[in-house]
């Protein structure tokens, strides 16, 4: 696998989040400590911020509001359906003879992790409308939420993409 440049580690992810519209939000949650995964919708900014919007008193905000570190995934899951044949024939997409299908740039199951602070973008923020226009742009529901319940932006820490079943991973420290 060819190593990346930064720009080129955010282009790729940022091609990677402009055709998904949610990802997947880890937080610790605020009662018991526990991880606590949620679907939210998302965009993903120029400068490798993650924008996202909250409902009033949905678990995810509160947990961000008692620890605000958080992990982000961002995938491709959707290309799986393609070629889900589980079938242990040497034809079957996931065979192990036909692993190199999954391993082709630009055709594999990639992947981001984005570790951060998650933080809310106050409406008298100078980013405030210029964010939750580009937020709704890319999902009206998700402009929804944040209008209700918040506007969020992860702060990255550092960012992690792995390309199809490559062990290779792309790293951007912030």
């Amino acid at each position: 696998m060819p190593k990346y440049s930064k720009d080129e580690i955010i282009q790729r992810v940022s091609d990677l989040a402009s055709d998904q519209f949610g990802g997947t939000l880890a937080t610790i949650h605020a009662d018991d400590g526990t991880p606590y995964p949620a679907f939210v919708f998302f965009h993903f900014t120029e400068n490798a911020r993650i924008l996202f919007g909250c409902r009033p008193m949905s678990q995810h905000l509160m947990d961000i509001q008692a620890t605000p570190q958080v992990s982000f995934l961002i995938d491709n899951r959707n290309i799986l359906h393609r070629s889900l044949d589980v079938t242990p024939t040497p034809e079957s997409a996931w065979h192990i003879e036909n692993r190199n299908i999954f391993s082709q740039e630009g055709s594999g199951f990639d992947r981001v992790v984005i570790e951060g602070t998650a933080v809310v973008i106050g409406t008298d923020s100078d980013s405030y409308i210029d964010d939750l226009n580009a937020l709704t742009a890319k999902n009206w529901l998700a402009g929804s939420f944040a209008r209700q319940g918040g506007l969020y932006c992860i702060t990255p820490r550092r960012l992690t993409l792995v390309e199809a079943l490559a062990t290779d991973r792309h790293t951007v420290d912030f």
